[in-house]
């Protein structure tokens, strides 16, 4: 099984889970609608993970969902890769407080600052503790969200892969580009699953 979480405002039955479950048609992809509220997140992801009897090969997260695939990263100590991730979401998405509208449904909600408090909380209890060795960042240099030369290299300073691509934006366009990568990754995340 991998698990997909995706970025604000976006969906489980977003274009990274499709893209997923056509690189790798044998396996389940989860990939839940999850709430707005970090904390919340965190309980609907430990949640759905119950239902099943083993942990994910893989963790996926992009944006937002990428600082949350850190977290379970960090708890599971399993591979995961990174899409133009926010690793410190408590300062890049103060910008959002306020009302915002998920860009799927049309819903309307509200960006709280008490979930950038939470943001916060959760970076200070997971910072650097995931495996090196876990750690694969994708990140396109154009992408207006997130400085991923200012951010994200620094807080990646030790990792399995970091690969930037000049062209994607913060949705990360072309995600094909990345199969062959992902399915190495996935290759051997599979040579020590137990039977």
């Amino acid at each position: 099984m991998i698990l997909n979480i995706h970025g604000i405002l976006d969906q489980g039955n977003n274009r990274t889970a499709r893209f997923l479950e056509h690189l790798f048609p044998c396996e389940d992809i989860l990939s839940p609608d999850l709430p707005l509220e970090p904390l919340k997140v965190m309980d609907e992801l430990a949640n759905q993970l119950d239902r099943y009897e083993k942990a994910p090969l893989m963790i996926v997260g992009e944006s937002l969902g990428g600082f949350y695939a850190y977290i379970m990263c960090a708890i599971l100590d399993v591979p995961a890769i990174f899409l133009n991730p926010a690793v410190v979401p408590f300062i890049t998405s103060t910008d959002l407080i306020g009302p915002v509208r998920n860009k799927f449904t049309g819903e309307k909600e509200e960006w709280k600052f008490q979930y950038v408090l939470q943001l916060k909380k959760l970076f200070c209890e997971y910072a650097w503790k995931a495996e090196s060795a876990n750690l694969n960042v994708f990140v396109c240099l154009d992408d207006k969200r997130l400085d991923h030369n200012l951010l994200t290299r620094k807080f990646f300073v030790d990792f399995n892969k970091f690969i930037s691509f000049e062209r994607g934006g913060h949705r990360f366009d072309n995600l094909e580009r990345i199969s062959d990568t992902l399915s190495s990754i996935m290759s051997e995340a599979e040579k020590g699953r137990d039977y």
